[in-house]
């Protein structure tokens, strides 16, 4: 077993603060090698909800620059 990194079984969060926002960290784990669930929720995930209310009765070439003010990161989203 060599080589092998037991994780204690349990779960654990942690956040941290990002260029455009708060980022989260969950793992669970039943004690094996293996993660049981493991997830992050990346800042433009959250920013992309706030863009309904930020439209609401805008011009379609105001989209842009709106979409443009929360920083997008569509790499992160894609995770």
């Amino acid at each position: 077993m060599s080589g092998m990194v037991m994780v204690p079984a349990g779960e654990s969060a942690a956040r941290t603060e990002a260029p455009r926002g708060e980022v989260f960290y969950y793992l669970r784990s039943d004690g094996s090698d293996t993660p049981q669930r493991l997830k992050w929720r990346v800042p433009t995930y959250m920013n992309w909800e706030a863009l309904q209310v930020m439209m609401s009765g805008c011009q379609v070439a105001d989209i842009p620059l709106i979409v443009n003010s929360i920083d997008p990161c569509i790499s992160c989203t894609e995770r």
